[in-house]
């Protein structure tokens, strides 16, 4: 399973925190352009350096946007079954101990909540990720 079977558009934010990008989803709903769904928003977050600068931890986040749906038939994806397939990405065959890993990097979701959007006719979570990599 990758990103392109799951989302009709994924769009990288080019902001600072995760913070800031849900303060912004409101708004971002009301962009015309974000109208292919699923969607997915990816946004950089967070990041540690180890005391003795070996190990790297950078928290990025993936914001999950579908359409709102009251009665989901077996034919209707729905934000739970995205959300479902998004995380499966991240943590293949075999669970935590065999995650995602891209040029050296293992990507594990660290958490995922629920996105209030006030008259939006879409659902949303953002998924928290935690990346490491081994510095040399």
């Amino acid at each position: 399973m990758t990103a392109s079977n799951i989302f009709k558009d994924v769009r990288v934010a080019a902001i600072t925190s995760y913070e800031l990008l849900l303060m912004m989803i409101p708004q971002l709903m009301m962009i015309p352009q974000l109208t292919r769904f699923p969607a997915a928003i990816v946004c950089i977050g967070t990041g540690e350096i180890n005391a003795d600068r070996t190990l790297l931890t950078v928290r990025p986040g993936i914001v999950v946007v579908d359409k709102f749906r009251a009665d989901l038939d077996a034919k209707s994806v729905g934000i739970w079954n995205v959300l479902d397939k998004t995380l499966d990405i991240f943590l293949p065959a075999g669970g935590p101990r065999n995650p995602l890993s891209i040029n050296g990097v293992s990507y594990w979701p660290e958490s995922f909540r629920p996105i209030v959007l006030s008259g939006a006719k879409c659902s949303a979570y953002m998924i928290e990720l935690k990346a490491l990599t081994a510095k040399r």
